[in-house]
């Protein structure tokens, strides 16, 4: 062993070969597909008859067929999901395919699939959601409820004997998926690690226990969109349900423990469809994410050093509808494409690897990939292409891992050169290659600093950071109102701006490539201000991302936010009032928008008393989906106030929830 290995985290030979797969697929089928009306945490104590699961026409043939026309190696299966309906004859209750009419009872779904996987050369996965189980009036994180039928015993004792069904009964599995974690035995749940370490031994395991040596974990959203850097080494081992999204999960070059990613996200739109997109509902099929959507997630999964996982729905006659299998198709073949031309591929060890490119083509696309049996050795590097005689710097980043995949304009060049700026022990590059990929395939600007989006923030105490959506980029600013230049000062820390005022700012990689200028106006000073009421906070707390307290700072990963389990509560209008601490004469307000649920219709109502209002500003943000940055509403005067009343009529799309990230106000 080296003088790396022995101070980064690494991969098990499972996770080894996890990594090479890249793509998965994850399969629902519930008995909500044939009762959409259910919903158990609205009825605890009911769920559908059996009887109504009778899938006549189910082919999991056709399933992984699908899964294989999209490019996945691998395929997990929920077995069972949070009604508790198991989809194969378990002994440890009545409520499964069992008491179904489907094959009279006498079918196994999970046997058909596995069967349909060694067909396919498909490398099959099992989820058994250990954390919720409506049947037996289980609630996250995996607890009776008060007033349930069964003891807690004896739910971990369903538990144990399903998994033991699961995992020795079909074959090896490649990954095991547990949906929010399992609840772990000092804290009442079941023991459920040394079943594991007996029958799946070499299983990647997602959510799983800690002290698992092959982990997988969740990005922090179901979205297929992994921060960026995203580091496989990590110290952060707590387990997340995915029904929040949870910011700060990008990991630790320097962590102790190798947990790869998963980025996992529905086929079907995650706001409109049935149940988050990942079951099937009648009329849905308008729902299903377009080819440039999925294509543009493979390149915040895949390109960023996690897998993809896509949510397949299968429909009432046990098929996948003909929609979702066209976009499976259409999927699979767009990435052949983007990687069916090969300008020029190289691999080595050291701090300098070149590639040589034909004189006729221009490369537009590069991909980096690591030798992860040696862990994540490189920290930082710089890619440069050699072009009119010189050497102009066209990419740089920090984390590349399994594989780092990066678009750019299209360009001449005789050489392109990969140099690792920073690194713990000796770099081993894997493959260091450089494509041509036809610009119709991509359906956002080529250029990394077009596609940038700058984000300006000012919290509570005064201090201004900005941050770029691509990380990578570096940032030159203005904060006199001026229009910023190569020779202002490049951003390196957050800095005081505590009255407000103009912050103008752009990206960029070279002096030869820069993005449009992005500005942000800062009210007054808010430091003494308090949020005095709102009609609605979330409970949750998304590792203290989210709460109204929030919208104090200007920063859209921290926010006011009104998700609730019932979305009827959680629907606008909505409202906040705040304090500003002394009446000021105010002639404008600024709004920060969070990522999502944005408000598109708005009120700012102000008050000396807090008891007698008066309406400042009310109307619409009519590009807020598409322009996500700070906003100044304006007023036609100035109007005296100590209390601001932030009232969110309506959110884009339709939105059952309200986000906001921060409220501030221009004083005279």
């Amino acid at each position: 062993m080296n003088e790396a290995t022995e101070k980064i985290a690494l991969p098990t030979a499972s996770q080894l070969k996890w990594a090479d797969t890249e793509i998965g697929v994850i399969i629902h089928f519930d008995v909500q597909v044939f009762e959409p009306d259910y919903s158990f945490r609205k009825k605890w104590g009911y769920t559908p008859d059996p009887k109504v699961f009778n899938p006549a026409a189910l082919d999991t043939d056709r399933w992984l067929e699908t899964a294989v026309s999209a490019g996945a190696k691998y395929a997990v299966l929920v077995a069972k999901h949070c009604s508790g309906f198991s989809l194969w004859p378990t002994k440890a209750h009545s409520y499964s395919v069992a008491g179904s009419p489907w094959k009279n009872g006498q079918g196994d779904i999970v046997a058909d699939f596995f069967k349909s996987c060694r067909k396919f050369g498909v490398k099959p996965g099992l989820y058994c959601s250990a954390s919720c189980n409506a049947y037996m009036n289980v609630d996250n994180p995996g607890k009776v409820r008060s007033g349930g039928q069964v003891e807690q015993a004896h739910y971990n004792k369903v538990v144990e004997t399903q998994l033991t069904e699961l995992w020795s009964q079909y074959g090896e599995l490649f990954e095991i998926w547990f949906d929010g974690g399992v609840l772990a035995p000092e804290q009442g749940g079941p023991d459920i690690v040394p079943i594991m370490r007996r029958l799946q031994p070499d299983a990647v395991v997602f959510g799983g226990p800690a002290g698992w040596p092959s982990l997988a974990r969740f990005v922090g959203n179901e979205r297929g969109e992994a921060p960026d850097p995203f580091w496989s080494s990590t110290d952060n081992l707590e387990a997340f349900d995915g029904t929040t999204e949870v910011a700060g999960l990008g990991g630790n070059p320097d962590g102790a423990v190798w947990v790869c990613g998963e980025s996992d996200m529905p086929n079907r739109d995650q706001k409109k469809a049935f149940q988050g997109g990942w079951f099937w509902r009648k009329g849905d099929d308008q729902f299903v994410y377009s080819l440039d959507h999925l294509t543009e997630c493979y390149f915040t999964s895949v390109a960023r050093n996690t897998n993809l996982l896509l949510g397949m729905v299968i429909d009432p006659r046990g098929l996948v509808p003909e929609m979702d299998q066209k976009r499976f198709a259409e999927f699979g073949r767009q990435i052949k494409k983007i990687f069916s031309n090969c300008l020029a591929k190289n691999q080595g060890e050291g701090n300098s690897i070149t590639l040589k490119l034909p004189e006729d083509k221009a490369a537009n696309m590069l991909v980096i990939m690591e030798d992860i049996a040696y862990g994540e050795r490189i920290r930082q590097y710089m890619v440069e292409a050699f072009t009119d005689g010189k050497w102009i710097k066209i990419w740089q980043g920090t984390c590349v891992g399994h594989k780092r995949i990066e678009r750019f304009i299209p360009m001449q060049a005789s050489e392109i050169r990969l140099t690792i700026m920073k690194n713990t022990g000796t770099p081993k590059i894997r493959e260091f290659s450089a494509w041509q990929v036809e610009d119709n395939l991509f359906s956002v600007p080529l250029s990394q600093v077009q596609r940038n989006r700058l984000s300006i923030t000012r919290n509570k105490s005064g201090y201004v950071n900005i941050r770029s959506i691509n990380p990578n980029l570096s940032v030159r600013y203005t904060v006199d109102g001026s229009e910023p230049t190569g020779s202002s000062p490049v951003f390196e820390h957050p800095f005081l701006m505590r009255d407000g005022g103009i912050v103008k700012a752009f990206s960029f990689i070279s002096e030869e490539s820069r993005s449009a200028t992005t500005a942000a106006i800062f009210g007054c000073d808010r430091s003494s201000w308090r949020i005095v009421s709102t009609s609605l906070d979330s409970p949750f707390k998304n590792g203290g991302s989210a709460g109204v307290e929030h919208l104090l700072n200007d920063d859209p990963e921290t926010y006011w936010h009104t998700y609730h389990n019932d979305k009827s509560i959680s629907a606008p209008p909505h409202e906040v009032v705040l304090d500003m601490g002394s009446i000021m004469s105010v002639k404008a307000f600024t709004f920060m928008p969070g990522h999502e649920a944005i408000p598109d219709q708005y009120e700012f109502h102000l008050s000396t008393d807090g008891k007698t209002w008066t309406l400042a500003a009310e109307g619409y943000f009519t590009d807020i989906k598409e322009n996500p940055g700070m906003r100044l509403i304006p007023m036609k005067k100035s109007v005296l106030g100590r209390f601001i009343r932030f009232v969110a009529k309506h959110v884009i799309d339709d939105g059952d929830y309200v986000i906001a990230a921060g409220i501030g106000a221009v004083v005279e």
